[in-house]
């Protein structure tokens, strides 16, 4: 069953701040459809933490969030959804919300 499946959240900010109206909020919806939930924090550059965290895994569907940036901002910092595309093998779902 679909609510069997393991869900993991991985949050990273550089200063290990979780907004805990935020995870409550997020855990109270997913509670609805799963039941093995996780959560976790890293402190850090985002490039680089979830480059770490999804290198090893397997039989995993990322799902990210994106916000659109414009050409100038590309030029300076690569995209990060780019990065995990080419360098992890698994699929990426990429959603604005």
């Amino acid at each position: 069953m679909s609510n069997e499946l393991h869900v993991a959240l991985l949050k990273v900010h550089p200063k290990y701040d979780w907004d805990f109206d935020e995870k409550d909020k997020i855990t109270n919806w997913l509670k609805s459809y799963y039941i093995n939930i996780t959560f976790t924090y890293v402190s850090g550059s985002a490039k680089n933490e979830i480059f770490r965290y999804l290198f090893d895994k397997s039989n995993a569907l990322v799902v990210m969030g994106a916000y659109g940036r414009n050409s100038l901002s590309y030029l300076f910092q690569p995209s990060k959804a780019d990065l995990l595309i080419r360098g992890v093998n698994l699929p990426i779902f990429i959603t604005h919300f």
